[in-house]
C-alpha cells in the first residue's frame, strides 16, 4: 500500500505562494535554484489553546503516536488558578505576522471543524486571526519590485497564505463587534501614487469588470464599484488583488504581488463585518461588492476551498434582490457564483432562497429576464441535490419544468438571438452557434440549457432498474441525447459570443458533463475549450480537465 508523506510546514516562501512542491533543501531549495529566485524562509509561531491541560496530558501520556512532551507535565506539577482566559501576544511586527492561533489539537495538524455548525468561539479566536493579518495599515499597499519583495514582506509571508474561514470572522464577541465604520473613509485617495498600483486597477476596469455585469444593466462593476473606491481602501485592494492574481496567471506578474493586496484588504474587510446591518447602506454596499471580488480572487487560485462562498451566505439572501443599486448587483453575482460551484460539486446552493420572490423579477426587460431563469436554476440545484430521492417528488419536477418553459416560451425577442448557425460534426463543426446583441442574452440562454440538463438528470420519472434493462437503457441513452445537446448549445454560445464570462459557465458544464461524451473527437474538441479559456481568458480549467478525462494537473 502506497502512503504519501504529509505536507509539511517547512517549505520556503517562494515555493509556497506558486503552489510548488518544495524539497526544503538549505540553504537554497531547488527550485529557487533553477528558477534563479531567492528562497525565502521564515518562522512560524503556534499557539496552542487548551481548557484542560490535565486531561490533555492524560491522553498525550497514553497515545503512542503523540509527539515529543507536547501537553505532558510531572505529577507533582503546581497549577494556579487565573482570573479568566489569558492570551500571550508577542507585538513584535516580524512574529505576529506568523501567529498560527490554532485551537483545541495537540498534533501537529489542526483539526477542520465545519464552518457552518461550529458553536461561537471565544475571542481569542478573532485576535488570533487579526494578528496573523497584521500589517502596516497604509490605505494601500503598494506593490513590490519586479524582482523580489522586500524583506520584511517576505518574512511576514512565511507562513502560508492562511485558508480564511470566512464564518469564523462573522462569529464574532460584542466586546469586538463595538468597532468604529472605517472601512469607507472620506479622504479620496486618487491619484494613485505608484504607477504598478495604477495600472493594475486599469487591469481590471478594462478586462475583469465585465465577468460581473453581464445582467446588471448599470454596469455596476465597471463603473461604480471602480469610483467607489476611491474613498475605500478596502475595495481598492480587493481590485488589486484580484487583478494581480489575474495577471500572474495570465503574465509574468509575481504572484507575491497579488497576496500582498489580499491581505491588505483582510486587514480593514474582516473589522468591517461586524458593522453589516448596522451602517448606512453604502457601506454594507462596498462590504457586498468585497466578498464578490474576493469570492473571485479565491476562484483563480485553481484550489478553490469556498471561504467567501460560505461565508458570503451569510450576507446573501433574495432579499438582496428588491434593494435596487450596488446591492441587488451584488446578490445577482454572488448567484451566480454560487450555482457553479454548486453545480460541479453537485450540491444546493448555500443562497437564502427562502424570502418572498422579488416583485422585481416580474419586469419584462431582458436583464430581468436573465436573472429570473437564474433564480429557476438555482431552485432546480436545490430540488436536485439538497433533498433524499423521496422527497425529490415528481410533481416539484413538474412544477420547475413548467417554470422553465414557460421562461423559454416568453422570453424577450433578443434570447432569440440574431442569427444561428447549425452544428455539422462532418465539417468538425461541433456547436451549434447562436449570435446575441447583449451579455445577459448569451447568459440567460446558457442558464436555459443548464436548467434542461439539470431536468434530465434528477428527472424522478425516469425508469427504475426493476423496469428491465432494454427500458432502462433507452432512458440512459434519452438523457444522454439531452445532456449532450444542452452541453453543445452551452458551449456553442460562449464560443459565438463577445460574453467573457460565458466561456466560464461553458468550462463548467464541460467538467460535470464531458463524461456523457463518446465521440473521440468530440472530446477533443471540449479539451480545446477548456484549454483555450485558460489561455485566453486566464480562467484555470486544470482542475475540469481532471474532473472527466483523468489528466494529471
Amino acid at each position: 500500500m502506497t502512503t504519501t508523506a504529509p505536507r509539511t510546514r517547512t517549505g520556503c516562501t517562494s515555493c509556497r505562494v506558486r503552489h510548488l512542491k518544495c524539497d526544503e533543501a538549505r540553504p537554497v531549495c531547488r527550485r529557487c535554484q533553477r528558477a534563479g529566485r531567492e528562497c525565502v524562509r521564515g518562522y512560524n509561531v503556534r499557539f496552542r489553546y487548551g481548557t484542560d491541560l490535565e486531561a490533555a496530558s492524560a491522553a498525550a501520556a497514553a497515545s503512542s503516536s503523540s509527539k515529543g512532551a507536547e501537553f505532558r507535565f510531572e505529577a507533582d506539577q503546581v497549577w494556579i488558578d487565573t482570573s479568566g482566559q489569558v492570551s500571550f501576544v508577542d507585538e513584535t511586527r516580524d512574529v505576529t505576522r506568523n501567529y498560527d492561533g490554532s485551537r483545541g489539537g495537540s498534533g501537529g495538524a489542526v483539526e477542520d471543524e465545519d464552518p457552518l455548525s461550529s458553536p461561537p468561539r471565544p475571542s481569542s479566536r478573532a485576535v488570533a486571526i487579526e494578528s496573523l493579518l497584521s500589517s502596516p495599515t497604509n490605505s494601500v499597499v503598494h506593490s513590490p519590485t519586479d524582482d523580489a519583495l522586500p524583506r520584511e514582506l517576505q518574512i511576514g509571508m512565511a507562513l502560508e497564505p492562511r485558508r480564511l474561514q470566512l464564518s469564523d470572522i462573522l462569529i464574532r464577541d460584542e466586546e469586538e463587534d463595538q468597532q468604529d465604520d472605517h472601512h469607507h473613509p472620506r479622504q479620496c485617495i486618487w491619484p494613485l501614487t505608484n504607477v504598478r498600483d495604477a495600472e493594475i486597477l486599469r487591469h481590471y476596469v478594462t478586462h475583469l469588470a465585465q465577468w460581473y455585469d453581464m445582467h446588471d444593466p448599470y454596469n455596476h462593476f465597471a463603473t461604480s464599484v471602480p469610483l467607489l473606491s476611491a474613498t475605500c481602501p478596502m475595495l481598492l485592494n480587493a481590485m488589486l488583488a484580484l487583478a494581480a492574481r489575474h495577471l500572474s496567471i495570465s503574465s509574468d506578474l509575481d504572484p507575491l504581488v497579488a497576496l500582498q493586496y489580499h491581505q491588505a484588504c483582510l486587514q480593514e474587510y474582516i473589522p468591517s463585518l461586524s458593522s453589516m446591518g448596522q451602517s448606512n447602506s453604502k457601506n454594507d454596499s462596498v462590504l457586498l461588492a468585497a466578498t464578490v471580488l474576493l469570492r473571485t480572487f479565491e476562484e483563480l487560485d485553481g484550489r478553490d476551498d469556498e471561504n467567501y462562498l460560505v461565508g458570503g451566505s451569510r450576507l446573501f439572501s433574495t432579499r438582496l434582490a428588491s434593494e435596487g443599486g450596488l446591492r441587488q448587483a451584488c446578490f445577482w453575482i454572488y448567484l451566480r457564483q454560487d450555482i457553479y460551484i454548486a453545480f460541479v460539486k453537485r450540491r444546493p446552493v448555500r443562497t437564502d432562497l427562502d424570502h418572498p420572490r422579488p416583485q422585481q423579477l416580474d419586469g419584462a426587460d431582458d436583464w430581468t429576464t436573465a436573472n429570473r431563469i437564474t433564480l429557476i436554476a438555482a431552485e432546480i440545484l436545490r430540488f436536485a441535490h439538497g433533498n433524499t430521492p423521496a422527497e425529490r417528488t415528481l410533481s416539484e419536477w413538474r412544477r420547475l419544468k413548467a417554470a422553465v418553459e414557460t421562461w423559454f416560451r416568453n422570453r424577450p425577442a433578443g434570447f432569440r438571438g440574431i442569427y444561428h448557425i447549425a452544428r455539422d460534426a462532418a465539417q468538425a463543426r461541433y456547436w451549434p452557434e447562436a449570435w446575441f446583441t447583449l451579455d445577459c442574452h448569451a447568459s440567460g440562454t446558457q442558464y436555459y440549457h443548464l436548467c434542461q440538463i439539470l431536468l434530465s438528470l434528477y428527472n424522478p420519472g425516469l425508469p427504475s432498474i426493476s423496469s428491465g434493462p432494454t427500458t432502462t437503457r433507452d432512458a440512459t441513452e434519452k438523457v444522454a441525447d439531452e445532456v449532450r445537446r444542452n452541453v453543445r448549445a452551452i458551449v456553442g454560445v460562449a464560443i459565438a459570443n463577445r460574453a467573457v464570462a460565458a466561456n466560464f459557465t461553458a468550462c463548467h458544464a464541460v467538467a460535470v458533463c464531458g463524461g456523457w461524451f463518446e465521440d473521440r473527437l468530440e472530446r477533443q474538441a471540449l479539451m480545446q475549450v477548456l484549454v483555450r479559456t485558460e489561455k485566453e481568458f486566464g480562467w484555470p480549467t486544470g482542475a475540469a480537465r481532471t474532473a472527466w478525462v483523468g489528466e494529471e494537473k
